[in-house]
């Protein structure tokens, strides 16, 4: 989807899933057709760049929050500017709408390091700041679901502080990463925060306990932004590595080795992809989708070299001990089933390479540390 004339800043589903609405650097907001992508509405009305956006629950108003200091409310049917918010006196960096359809309330935070509550059924002007104050620029700030808690982080703290909405009282500070927070999101049954950090990890929370639950690592740099699916089974992040990752919850985090890849080769075919590792495994990834097809285990030491046969059907693997004195293995692989189908001993010391020969009847090996290179059948 294609229009806007600066950076985009924020993107935001309606509740029904049939519209986007967009935030820019150019101080304007637009409304989008989410099946064909058509342009339906360009909202106008902040001084400066848009930093956040979002609908309420029940689909009928957008809020968009500016470096303008202020927070504009619009109809999301025709894009009419219905109020405009005050109350911040530095850029808005988030706004989120509660999830209770029986009230229409908005949270905002902003670089003056505040969080505001405003009531939009009521006295549409005035709001509520929560106390304590952060003592940096609030980053992000979402709604529970059931609209009684609210989760906020800063810019120059690894904390993230828990409120509760009646009172704004801050009741519970999460402590774990180690770099500032960016982002954070609710699970769909509200018992469960994500939160992503510039050290690279996304951390899950038990809301109740405020323990955590797990650490998911795979980004190489900053985690900016993280979203829940809407049945709770997966997280969409992205970050500063300019890759989008997505987690499947319900089988733990994304598959990676527990240590140093020492050794990687494509197949023949270029559809699969072998990696081997200072954890003794070796893992094989399809190509096409990125998802992890077998873990071979059997391996003692560091798996040093990987070579496919020929025809792609067959893995062939060297081991490198601790001690590279101590004699290393060679195993052939079933790459379909995962199954070791033999082990070659014989060197005195780390095998450092193998490859298969061109007519995949043997297998030639070396060693630094025996001094030999073998041919084995």
């Amino acid at each position: 989807i294609e229009g806007h004339s600066n950076s985009v800043m924020a993107v935001c589903f309606s509740p029904n899933g049939q519209r986007i609405v967009s935030a820019s650097g150019g101080k304007t907001v637009k409304l989008w057709d989410a099946v064909t992508g058509s342009h339906l509405h360009t909202l106008e009305g902040h001084k400066d760049a848009i930093r956040c956006v979002a609908f309420s629950s029940d689909g009928k108003y957008i809020a968009s929050g500016s470096n303008d200091k202020t927070i504009i409310i619009w109809d999301a049917a025709i894009g009419q500017h219905l109020h405009t918010l005050t109350g911040h006196t530095d850029h808005v960096t988030a706004v989120d709408f509660s999830l209770d359809r029986d009230a229409t309330v908005l949270a905002s935070s902003s670089n003056d390091h505040s969080i505001r509550i405003w009531d939009l059924n009521n006295d549409i002007g005035s709001s509520r700041t929560l106390s304590p104050a952060h003592t940096s620029d609030v980053k992000s700030v979402r709604f529970s679901r059931s609209g009684s808690l609210l989760v906020s982080c800063s810019q120059d703290a690894k904390d993230i502080l828990l409120h509760t909405t009646a009172d704004g009282r801050c009741f519970r500070t999460l402590q774990g990463h180690t770099s500032r927070v960016w982002s954070l999101d609710f699970s769909p049954d509200g018992a469960t925060l994500a939160s992503g950090s510039a050290d690279n990890t996304i951390i899950l929370w038990d809301v109740a306990s405020g323990s955590t639950l797990r650490t998911l690592k795979g980004h190489s740099d900053e985690v900016f932004s993280l979203r829940y699916s809407p049945d709770g089974q997966q997280i969409v992040s992205c970050g500063r590595d300019h890759n989008i990752r997505i987690w499947d919850l319900s089988a733990g985090a994304e598959p990676q080795h527990s240590s140093n890849v020492r050794s990687a080769t494509f197949s023949p075919d270029g559809h699969i992809v072998a990696t081997g590792s200072r954890d003794t495994t070796i893992r094989l990834w399809d190509t096409a989708s990125g998802a992890q097809l077998q873990v071979l285990e059997g391996h003692k030491g560091i798996v040093s070299y990987l070579s496919f046969s020929p025809d792609g059907k067959t893995l062939l693997s060297s081991e490198r001990k601790a001690d590279v004195s101590e004699a290393g293995t060679l195993r052939l692989w079933d790459v379909e089933s995962g199954r070791c189908e033999q082990t070659f001993n014989g060197h005195e010391g780390c095998v450092e390479m193998a490859k298969f020969f061109p007519d995949e009847r043997r297998v030639v090996s070396c060693s630094y540390s025996d001094h030999s290179i073998r041919v084995w059948e």
